[in-house]
């Protein structure tokens, strides 16, 4: 079936829209990686899970404006609407998110701190007072 060409450049416009949208999607597992950067599985399940993501939605976009039939300048509209986020706002957002994170761990291990130190004085005040170790004195030589 052949489509006109205000057709197939309506389908590129709205396919770098979608890939822009597929982008914000793959900043939001970037995201995630940042946080959880320890577990190194991580990248892997987050990765094959995006991929998984981007195929289903370009079957999906294909299946709704083509009949189902795959285009290859779809997938490079997504491709370069994809790497269009990435390079521009990305960016930015990668930096915004970084400083937050890095100031809300830092008030975080305030407070963590706060509590162990806390913890730590009342667990040595039982510690004393269950051994009688609070007094000065000493009970023998109190009483000849």
């Amino acid at each position: 079936m052949t489509y006109s060409l205000s057709e197939q450049s309506v389908a590129v416009l709205f396919a770098l829209c979608f890939g822009v949208a597929l982008g914000l999607i793959y900043d939001v597992f970037r995201i995630l990686c940042t946080v959880f950067r320890k577990y190194k599985y991580f990248q892997f399940v987050s990765d094959v899970c995006f991929m998984l993501i981007f195929t289903f939605a370009t079957v999906i976009f294909s299946i709704g404006f083509y009949r189902g039939n795959p285009r290859y300048f779809i997938i490079l509209g997504e491709i370069i609407g994809i790497l269009g986020y990435r390079f521009t706002v990305g960016r930015v957002s990668l930096r915004v998110f970084r400083n937050i994170f890095e100031k809300i761990m830092r008030i975080l291990k305030f407070f963590t701190d706060f509590f162990t130190k806390i913890t730590k004085k009342l667990l040595h005040l039982r510690h004393k007072m269950l051994y009688n170790k609070h007094r000065k004195e000493d009970v023998i030589t109190k009483h000849p």
